[in-house]
């Protein structure tokens, strides 16, 4: 199968937030198969083993109806594939194989809920080689570095950043454990899937800004705090939480607010004005940034999201409780919304402690 192309373009990573390790390295079994493994290795026949996909290719479907999740599974767990698909750990076998399959996504885009998911609920993978029906056994809180024990028989994990509302590196994973129950091996039965999500927003930036300046957090030493929610319990807002949007939105957030800081600290008039909705400054106090010698981010940048009733963002707070203004402290907030052109900032204030 060539690579797939329902992938938009992402011009650079969003974080540490959305930057997750590979998974946990997967180790035999030193002690007894659990009674769910014996009875499980005994009543399915595993798949066929394959040929090894490529990375990037479209491997799987993976459904939870428990969280009304369905989304394509790629090859691999890079960061920039990661960043878009829920993907297969290439070090494990693939989904009904014997041994454990382990997959691997964002816990801040399709396994923000996984802390939803229950024993006896049904995790449902569709591969070239047919559907399986895995069933929940449990779930844990392990180190990154910690070794996830290989079954004899055909099990999956799910696995996830912990907390699940982090956008910084963490050295914790959330991961649930199923196991086979049924399966209908049906060679080609995957189809090619697409995300259908709309195209991602941007930053009201201008260019000379954005060429001017590295704006993203690779470039900035900016530590990122946690993504939270103002929505109602609809939906659509949980589908929207459980796709690639949420880290799209939180990556313009924070180069509009590098772009504030470095337009502020170039003492760029027209630069300020450009980022704000209809060019209109609004600003609690001074400028503290304007003509700085030196910003120094301390605290973690946190954002919270004000999302409708039908799931589409109205508003984005950006806020950093410690920042350094020529040795002066600050908390310093900022509001954006989604304007004409794209995320513009609206407010930013500025309070001393």
């Amino acid at each position: 199968m060539a690579a797939p192309l329902w992938f938009p373009t992402v011009s650079e990573h969003v974080g540490q937030a959305a930057l997750a390790a590979p998974p946990a390295a997967l180790a035999a079994y030193s002690k007894s198969v659990p009674h769910e493994e014996t009875t499980t290795a005994a009543a399915w026949i595993p798949a066929p083993y394959t040929r090894q996909p490529s990375l990037g290719q479209v491997v799987a479907e993976l459904s939870i109806p428990a969280l009304g999740l369905k989304t394509p599974i790629v090859e691999g767990t890079t960061d920039s594939l990661l960043l878009m698909a829920p993907g297969h750990f290439s070090g494990s076998v693939m989904p009904g194989q014997s041994g454990t399959s382990v997959i691997a996504a964002h816990n801040a885009t399709y396994f923000r809920h996984l802390d939803r998911v229950k024993p006896g609920d049904q995790v449902v993978v569709t591969t070239s080689q047919g559907t399986f029906w895995f069933q929940v056994s449990g779930s844990q809180v392990v180190k990154d570095n910690g070794p996830l024990l290989n079954s004899t028989s055909p099990s999956l994990v799910l696995e996830a950043c912990w907390p699940l509302n982090a956008l910084y590196f963490t050295p914790t994973r959330y991961v649930v454990n199923a196991f086979l129950v049924k399966d209908v091996l049906n060679p080609g039965s995957l189809r090619r899937t697409r995300t259908g999500h709309a195209p991602l927003p941007l930053a009201q930036i201008a260019g000379w800004i954005a060429s001017r300046w590295r704006l993203g957090i690779r470039y900035n030493s900016l530590p990122l705090g946690h993504l939270t929610y103002h929505a109602p319990a609809t939906t659509a807002v949980f589908r929207y939480q459980e796709s690639p949007a949420p880290l799209n939105v939180e990556r313009d957030g924070v180069h509009l607010w590098t772009a504030f800081e470095d337009v502020s600290q170039a003492a760029s008039s027209n630069g300020v004005r450009s980022l704000f909705l209809h060019h209109q400054v609004r600003i609690a106090g001074e400028n503290r940034y304007w003509h700085a010698s030196d910003v120094a981010f301390e605290g973690a940048l946190n954002v919270a999201l004000t999302l409708g009733a039908g799931g589409k963002p109205e508003q984005m707070l950006l806020s950093d409780a410690l920042v350094r203004v020529d040795s002066a402290p600050f908390q310093v907030t900022a509001k954006a919304v989604y304007g004409p052109q794209g995320w513009a900032l609206k407010f930013v204030s500025f309070q001393s402690f």
